[in-house]
C-alpha cells in the first residue's frame, strides 16, 4: 500500500515538473505571440492618435444626454477613442509584464536544468526543446542521440524530473 502511495506521489510530482518544462520549452513561441499582440496594440494606439485632431472633452462638457449643452458626436467619438487608447496602453503594460515573468521563469528553469548530470540534462533538452512537437518516436530518437536504449532514456528523464522537483520545490501530498 505504501509503495502504491509513493508511486502515485512520484507520478503527480513528475507531472507537475513536466508541465513547467513544457512552459519553459514553449516560452519563445509564447513571447513571440505576445510581442505581436503588443505591436498590434501599439499600431492601434498610433492610428487612434492620428485620428484625433483635438483634445477630447469629457461627456459632461460634450453635450451628452442629460447635460445642458447640445450633443457633439465628434467630441464623443474622440472621447471614446481616448478611452480606447488608454485601454490599449494598459494592455501593452500588462502584456509586457507577462513577457517579463515568462522569461524570468524560463531562465530559472534553464538554470535548474543546467545543474542536472550530463545525460539527464541532454535528455530534458532533447525531449522538451528539440523533439517537443513530435507526437511519436521521440524516445527512440533521444535514445539514438545519446547512444542508449529507449527505456534508459525514459528512466533518465524520470530521474531528471525528480531532481527538478527538488530544485523547483514541487512536492505532491
Amino acid at each position: 500500500m505504501e509503495k502504491q502511495i509513493l508511486r502515485k506521489r512520484t507520478k503527480e510530482t513528475r507531472k507537475r515538473v513536466r508541465e513547467r518544462l513544457w512552459t519553459w520549452a514553449n516560452t519563445p513561441e509564447m513571447v513571440d505571440k505576445l510581442r505581436k499582440s503588443i505591436n498590434e496594440a501599439e499600431d492601434r494606439i498610433r492610428q487612434a492618435i492620428e485620428c484625433m485632431t483635438f483634445t477630447p472633452k469629457p461627456p459632461e462638457e460634450a453635450g451628452m444626454p442629460g447635460g445642458n449643452l447640445p450633443g457633439d458626436p465628434t467630441a464623443m467619438i474622440a472621447y471614446q477613442v481616448g478611452g480606447s487608447i488608454q485601454n490599449c496602453r494598459e494592455y501593452v503594460e500588462q502584456t509586457s509584464e507577462r513577457i517579463r515573468i515568462y522569461r524570468k521563469e524560463a531562465e530559472e528553469i534553464e538554470r535548474a536544468i543546467m545543474q542536472l548530470p550530463g545525460l539527464e540534462c541532454v535528455v530534458i533538452q532533447l525531449r522538451y526543446k528539440e523533439y517537443g512537437k513530435d507526437t511519436t518516436g521521440y524516445w527512440e530518437k533521444i535514445g539514438r542521440r545519446i547512444h542508449t536504449s529507449t527505456n534508459h532514456a525514459k528512466k533518465l528523464e524520470g530521474k531528471a524530473c525528480d531532481r527538478l522537483a527538488e530544485a523547483f520545490k514541487i512536492y505532491s501530498e
